[in-house]
């Protein structure tokens, strides 16, 4: 650009300093400054400090000057110099000026090039200036009153787990990669652990014959969980240019679960007559692993390019199965048996969070 700037500013000067050579005077007393391209016995064909043509009729012309060698017209004698040996100082003239014409054309279609050429970068422009913005964010997700089910309690009388509804909040991590414009990459995970332990023991002491009689039972069991959640979110409006923008968001996930849950019976030796088996922690951890899918929009509020906080409402749909077993026997039978649980759940997440972006 800037040599495209040079050579209009050498044009201008040249074209200004032929207009400076030739004078002509009409009769009228006016003077016209002027380039001389050509002579004949009709007219003068010159050019102006615009650099457009003018003929002027020498029957309008009182005198007229041409460059260093002075007058060489005047309305009593006419030519007072043989015009042609003036022909090659009007042919470098032309030249001249067929030069400047053809650097105005290349310095214009430069120009027109340069101006296409912004034009069809100006995507890879909008690209680099999207490059600069944030691609990164971490969100903390808090929702303040979940109800859900999860498979924690073993009731010992009818030997199964059973489903309890418990009420909780949860915070979740999010973090999301920006694809493309408005469209982000999402991850989040979700951590929570309890657990339960617990130990009674009993001594019972007899005078008469003396004897000590200990009994006790002592039980641990936990259950943790952790949620993966891949999934995608789009905005609806340039979300940087805008204070609030919504946007609708999609996923899938996994929850995978750890459980314990043993007991045993204190001051007593095993009876090697009975045994009592059971996959009490496989069916918890299969019971407490569901697939999810979520589906659900919100908005977001931008402070700036590195801070929002934003609310949604998501929607999660979540199955399980599970199969629980067990074997007692004793010396003169062997029971076994079977359950088989299959579970599907639809809850609705309300919450609210922070996200920062870099």
């Amino acid at each position: 650009m800037k040599s495209i700037s040079i050579i209009f500013t050498l044009i201008f000067f040249t074209s200004n300093l032929f207009a400076q050579i030739d004078t002509i005077y009409t009769k009228k007393g006016n003077i016209y400054a002027c380039t001389i391209i050509e002579l004949d016995d009709e007219k003068i064909q010159t050019i102006d400090a615009t650099g457009s043509k003018l003929g002027v009729y020498l029957f309008l012309v009182e005198s007229v000057n041409f460059d260093s060698i002075g007058e060489i017209y005047n309305l009593n004698d006419g030519y007072t110099v043989d015009i042609e040996t003036l022909e090659p100082a009007l042919e470098w003239r032309l030249e001249q000026i067929e030069k400047e014409k053809e650097l105005e054309e290349e310095s214009v279609e430069n120009e027109i090039a340069e101006k296409k050429s912004n034009s069809t970068n100006a995507p890879k422009d909008f690209i680099k200036r999207d490059e600069g913005k944030p691609k990164f964010s971490f969100g903390i997700f808090y929702m303040p009153n979940l109800i859900g089910t999860r498979y924690f309690y073993y009731d010992s009388y009818y030997r199964r787990y059973t489903v309890i509804e418990q009420s909780s909040s949860i915070i979740e991590s999010q973090f999301s990669y920006n694809l493309h414009h408005r469209l982000f990459l999402t991850t989040n995970i979700s951590y929570t652990s309890a657990s339960v332990k617990n130990k009674s023991t009993s001594q019972v002491t007899y005078n008469n014959p003396a004897n000590t009689n200990d009994s006790g039972t002592e039980s641990e069991y936990g259950l943790k969980q952790f949620t993966f959640e891949f999934g995608i979110k789009y905005y609806f409006k340039e979300f940087f240019s805008n204070k609030v923008s919504a946007y609708a968001l999609a996923g899938i996930g996994k929850t995978f679960a750890w459980a314990k849950d043993e007991s045993k019976v204190l001051f007593q030796e095993p009876d090697p007559n009975y045994t009592y088996t059971n996959n009490r922690n496989e069916y918890l951890e299969d019971s407490n692993s569901p697939f999810l899918f979520q589906v659900g929009f919100g908005t977001e509020y931008f402070f700036n390019e590195s801070l929002s906080v934003y609310s949604s409402l998501r929607f999660y749909y979540s199955a399980t199965s599970a199969e629980y077993r067990e074997t007692i026997t004793d010396p003169y039978t062997k029971r076994s048996s079977t359950q088989s649980d299959e579970n599907s759940d639809l809850v609705t997440r309300v919450g609210f969070g922070l996200n920062f972006y870099f």
